[in-house]
């Protein structure tokens, strides 16, 4: 079976998070675990389909937790943005980025903060997100977290930015 015949075959093994399947596939043709369809890894797949064990599997064949995709996104990233806890939780714990940039503007708490996802947030915050941290948009306005929340209206996120930074300061 070619390559290009059996990505198709993986992307729906991590969807259905068939993981034996996967493995077969890999041990079959090594050069599939490298493959980018798309422009993102195996890994970004599996966290966006938040399938745990897939994301483990791919770790432990040697995926790196904090390769950028083409759209400059992590695996973290791809996690956050689509609401995964668990696995943003598993892969901080096993090293992920937590103020990695999209872009050189967003982090990972950011898109928290946009997705209105308190308890992400607290998760990056556990895991050391820099409330600090800022880039700045298109219309020259320097945006931080707490801004961001606020310009979201997310009040329960906002509380909680809040708390953090007296905490801290």
């Amino acid at each position: 079976m070619s390559i290009q015949s059996q990505i198709p075959l993986i992307s729906e093994f991590i969807h259905k998070g068939k993981a034996s399947k996967i493995i077969e596939l890999f041990e079959e043709n090594k050069t599939l675990i490298h493959q980018k369809p798309a422009g993102w890894s195996w890994l970004h797949m599996a966290c966006e389909e938040n399938n745990l064990e897939v994301v483990k599997l791919l770790l432990n064949y040697g995926l790196n937790i904090n390769e950028r995709d083409d759209y400059s996104q992590t695996p973290l990233t791809r996690a956050v943005s689509h609401n995964q806890l668990i696995i943003a939780k598993y892969l901080l714990d096993n090293g992920a980025d937590v103020d990695a940039k999209i872009d050189n503007s967003k982090t990972n708490i950011m898109i928290a903060i946009q997705e209105g996802n308190l308890e992400i947030v607290k998760l990056l915050i556990e895991y050391g997100a820099n409330l600090s941290s800022s880039y700045i948009r298109n219309d020259n306005k320097v945006i931080t977290p707490l801004i961001l929340s606020k310009e979201y209206g997310w009040k329960n996120i906002i509380n909680y930015i809040e708390q953090q930074i007296i905490k801290n300061s």
